[in-house]
C-alpha cells in the first residue's frame, strides 16, 4: 500500500481493508444521522422533524451511493492494471490458424507428419487438441506438430487450440482420413 494524495491506495488488485473501511463510514455516517434524528424527533418542532427526516433519507442514499460508486472504481482501476501489464509486456493471444489442412494418411506409414501454425501470439503458443480425437497412432505435439505412425483406417474429426498467458484461439473443424 503506498500514501497518495492523503488517501491510502493498493498498489494492485483489490484491498479488502479498504472495503471494510468504506463499510464502516457509511454505516457510521448512517447511525450518526438517526442518533440525532430520534433526539430531534423526541422534540414538538415539526418544520425541523421534517426536515430531519428528509435529510435522513439523502444521506442514507448518499452513504450507498459511495460505498458502490467506491466498488466499482476499485474494479475499474483493476481492470486498467491488467491491460496495461498485458500490453506492457508485449503479450498478444493467437489470432487465427494459418495451417489448418493436413493430409489423409495411411495405416503403417510411420512418416506421417504436419505442422499446425497460429498467427500472432507472443510468447509463441502451445497447441492441443481441443475436441474430437486424433488419429490412433498420431499425437499433437506442444509445438504443433501433429505426427507418428497410424494405425487404424477410419476418418476422424477434431479442432486444435493454439494458447499462450494472453489467451487462446481454436481451429476450424479438421477432418483427417486414414486408409489401409
Amino acid at each position: 500500500m503506498i500514501l497518495g494524495r492523503g488517501w491510502l491506495q493498493k498498489k494492485s488488485g483489490r484491498d479488502p481493508a479498504a472495503s471494510l473501511i468504506r463499510s464502516w463510514i457509511a454505516i457510521s455516517l448512517i447511525l450518526g444521522l438517526l442518533i440525532f434524528c430520534a433526539a430531534a424527533l423526541l422534540g414538538d418542532n415539526n418544520s425541523l422533524q421534517s426536515t430531519l427526516f428528509g435529510g435522513l433519507i439523502a444521506s442514507t442514499g448518499a452513504a450507498v451511493a459511495f460505498y458502490f460508486s467506491s466498488k466499482g472504481a476499485d474494479q475499474a482501476r483493476a481492470d486498467i492494471l491488467n491491460a496495461a501489464t498485458t500490453i506492457g509486456q508485449g503479450l498478444a493471444k493467437p489470432t487465427k490458424f494459418l495451417h489448418v489442412s493436413p493430409p489423409d494418411g495411411k495405416v503403417g506409414d510411420g512418416s506421417y507428419s504436419y505442422q499446425f501454425a497460429a498467427a500472432g501470439g507472443s510468447p509463441a503458443p502451445t497447441y492441443g487438441v481441443s475436441s474430437g480425437e486424433l488419429p490412433a497412432g498420431l499425437t499433437l505435439q506442444a509445438d504443433g506438430t501433429l505426427a507418428g505412425s497410424p494405425t487404424t483406417a477410419k476418418s476422424y474429426t477434431f479442432t486444435v487450440s493454439a494458447s499462450n498467458s494472453a489467451g487462446s484461439s481454436s481451429s476450424p473443424e479438421i477432418t483427417i482420413t486414414i486408409t489401409s
